[in-house]
């Protein structure tokens, strides 16, 4: 690192003796020479920053202390070592008061002026590394801020809120508007988005901002019940006349009408988005996110079993809806279909890493929703029926194996077949099979060499990140750390 370094002496022998061996340590330090302390603070003003500072503590005209302080109070972190010919008590504390980091006295080794160079050093480090960190904690809080902002900006365009953020909000506010801006092509979406932020809003209300691609999404929130929808167009019309009479770039805005409910927030969210033109990004960024058709999309009627779980996720895929969005609209789903959903199965849906596995995870979990607790079980029928039901899934396990498919190729109506499933095995039939697929896995793993996504697609998962999921859940080990367990006991 290169440093800036100031001496001050009034002694010019001493002044040069100083900056020689502070060349033979620091040949790519930037030195400055001073005469005395005024001298040395004028000289530092010309300076882009100042690392370190040897000054002698009487100097004619401007002391060391003196100088130390206006140095100080024009860079605050350059390190100062004190030059002294007097080993006297109260100068060296009035030294130490102003962050001195060493003092040296005359005559001084080159051993002592390097250990002084050291430690100054060591403290210019630990004040980058604390800069930095500040930095990246800065850019986080942001980059957390933003995503708390547009999540919590979906769900109450979508009507998805989750129960906690609903009291939360709730809780605080009584009236909401939705606005959208969208800038022109080549103006900076982020400073206009800044402009929004530092505009003289009501005290009284809350805003989120978000920006995509052109536009910047706005939800604003009032404790008070009142026209939000008038203050908040009040307040753009004045931001867009200023940006327009400033900068020359005219931005359109809309706002939607006042909702005082959270439950028709919705429907304000897309009568604003209704007032721009065509199949606007906006809309588009909606959807993709699942807002728009949670709002209007009318979604399939739910049941609890393989049909019901295919339709809603051909609604999810034909609505592209985010993986996020799936698994809050899963969940209200099976609630509404099922009364309450355990939480191991909340816990089950949101640990889902792509919709192929939440797909595979609902078909399981809505089959053990479905069962009737206390219902007459079927009764068996007196042939091989468990031996012919096993013989099918260890022939057919790799394959896409579904209720449907199983019952009808041994013979059995769906309902019926069922609940003689569970009477013969104890479990249901997606269980029972996912049981299956991973101990065969286990087999695989054991006896090949096959990687994970090998395994995965030989045992009839379609995804491997939900592969991983279920064999942890069921085994207690990842894939790789079981085969690896494995092959420490060979």
């Amino acid at each position: 690192m290169s440093y800036h370094i100031l001496i001050a002496e009034d002694e010019t022998v001493t002044r040069n003796a100083i900056a020689e061996n502070l060349r033979a340590i620091l040949p790519d330090a930037r030195l400055v020479l001073a005469e005395n302390g005024q001298r040395a603070v004028e000289q530092a003003r010309d300076l882009p920053r100042l690392d370190m500072v040897f000054l002698d503590l009487v100097m004619p005209v401007l002391d060391g202390v003196q100088a130390a302080r206006r140095l100080r109070a024009q860079w605050e972190n350059c390190q100062i070592i004190f030059l002294t010919a007097y080993s006297d008590f109260a100068f060296m504390r009035e030294a130490l008061d102003l962050g001195a980091v060493d003092y040296l006295l005359k005559p001084f080794s080159q051993t002592g002026l390097i250990a002084a160079v050291q430690k100054a050093a060591s403290r210019l480090k630990l004040l980058e590394q604390a800069r930095e960190q500040l930095t990246e904690a800065q850019a986080e809080r942001a980059r957390l801020s933003d995503l708390v902002d547009e999540r919590t900006l979906l769900d109450v365009a979508s009507g998805a809120l989750d129960s906690e953020i609903e009291e939360a909000l709730a809780g605080s506010t009584a009236s909401g508007a939705f606005a959208v801006m969208r800038c022109p092509q080549g103006f900076s979406v982020r400073r206009a988005a800044g402009l929004v932020r530092g505009a003289q809003w009501e005290t009284r209300l809350r805003i989120l901002v978000r920006v995509r691609a052109e536009y910047i999404f706005l939800l604003v929130f009032s404790a008070l019940e009142e026209d939000v929808s008038a203050i908040v167009y009040d307040r753009l019309s004045a931001l867009c006349s200023k940006v327009s009479r400033l900068m020359h770039a005219g931005l359109s805005a809309a706002v939607s009408d006042t909702f005082h409910s959270l439950h028709r927030a919705s429907g304000a969210c897309f009568g604003c988005y209704a007032a721009l033109p065509g199949e606007d990004g906006a809309v588009c960024w909606l959807r993709e996110n699942g807002a728009e058709a949670f709002a209007l999309g009318q979604p399939p009627a739910f049941r609890l079993d393989a049909d019901g779980v295919r339709l809603l996720f051909d609604y999810f895929t034909l609505q592209r809806f985010s993986l996020p969005v799936c698994q809050r609209h899963l969940l209200a789903r099976m609630e509404e279909a099922a009364g309450s959903v355990p939480p191991a199965a909340r816990t089950r849906v949101m640990e889902c890493t792509s919709l192929d596995g939440l797909s595979e995870a609902a078909q399981e979990l809505c089959a053990g929703l479905a069962e009737p607790a206390g219902q007459p079980q079927p009764a068996l029928r007196d042939d091989d029926t468990e031996a012919r039901i096993k013989e099918y899934l260890l022939r057919h396990y790799a394959e896409e194996v579904t209720l449907e498919s199983i019952s009808g190729a041994l013979g059995y109506s769906r309902t019926y077949f069922s609940k003689l499933f569970k009477r013969l095995f104890g479990m249901n039939f997606v269980t029972y099979l996912t049981g299956l697929r991973i101990e065969e896995a286990k087999r695989l793993l054991e006896k090949e060499k096959l990687g994970i996504r090998e395994v995965a697609s030989r045992t009839g998962f379609r995804d491997g990140a939900y592969f991983s999921s279920t064999f942890r859940r069921l085994t207690g080990q990842t894939p790789s750390e079981y085969q690896e367990a494995v092959r420490a006991k060979g």
